[in-house]
């Protein structure tokens, strides 16, 4: 990145969870819980929110535990992609 170049002169971080306060489980935990909530549910229409990268673990889960391919859209299929997601769980909407 040309902004880059010259090196940074300042890098802000959030470190807001950070605190002793913020005692969230851990992503496997979470997930794990995800699944049990939609197999107890299952055969049923199931949305998952996913604003920004990070999620696809959670949703290559989902798509093995259920046995089916996740829906995106065609922009989102080409960032797992190129994120090296398994596409063959997958599927542009």
């Amino acid at each position: 990145l040309p902004m880059l170049r010259d090196g940074l002169s300042c890098i802000f971080l959030d470190n807001t969870y950070c605190h002793p306060s913020f005692d969230f489980p851990t992503r496997e935990y979470a997930g794990e819980v995800a699944v049990a909530a939609a197999t107890e549910k299952w055969p049923c229409l199931l949305f998952v929110s996913v604003y920004q990268l990070g999620k696809e673990p959670l949703l290559e889960t989902l798509a093995e535990r259920l046995g089916v391919k996740v829906l995106v859209p065609p922009t989102r299929l080409e960032s797992l992609r190129a994120g090296g997601a398994r596409e063959e769980l997958f599927a542009a909407e």
